[in-house]
């Protein structure tokens, strides 16, 4: 729900991951993929710690999900946790 400047946005969270790799994404209003990547925080162990990344945006609306990532490829557990916000950049 934030109003960011354009340009570079720097997002910055706390949590834990497999092997301490979180994957991000940038979504448009429109649902189109504006950017991605992935960043390191927490320990992989469990231990939680903070990671953070950049995306240049133009001005627009805008959805960014970060998860952990998911050693099993998606064969055990429910899956990576995923946190999501959306904002607005002017």
């Amino acid at each position: 729900g934030e109003d960011l400047p354009a340009g570079t946005v720097t997002f910055k969270g706390f949590g834990t991951a497999f092997e301490a790799n979180f994957v991000w994404e940038v979504r448009s209003d429109s649902g189109a993929l504006v950017a991605k990547g992935f960043t390191m925080g927490g320990t992989g162990d469990g231990k939680f710690g903070e990671f953070t990344f950049t995306a240049k945006l133009t001005a627009g609306t805008y959805s960014v999900k970060v998860s952990g990532s998911d050693g099993s490829g998606g064969a055990e557990g429910p899956g990576p946790a995923v946190d999501d916000k959306t904002f607005t950049v002017h």
